[in-house]
């Protein structure tokens, strides 16, 4: 165990969570995507549906974009 985790301070979060800046609601309504990619912040509802079906498994940390070996997967050749 990290020694400055066994002493850092424990508080309770607070009841309700802010996020700053803009949220993307990944919608079934392709034009409500759309929108928000135009610059339309979209406030959330219960009604809206949002996609249930995206796997987290497939997302890629940007920092693997900038960075490439042989552990990344990708062979590169010369033409």
């Amino acid at each position: 165990m990290i020694q400055s985790l066994l002493h850092r301070p424990v508080t309770r979060r607070p009841p309700t969570v802010r996020f700053t800046g803009r949220v993307l609601f990944l919608t079934e309504d392709p034009e409500l995507i759309r929108r928000q990619l135009a610059g339309e912040d979209l406030a959330w509802t219960p009604e809206m549906k949002l996609r249930d079906d995206i796997s987290t498994d497939e997302i890629t940390p940007a920092y693997v974009c900038f960075y490439f070996d042989e552990t990344s997967g990708i062979s590169h050749t010369s033409d």
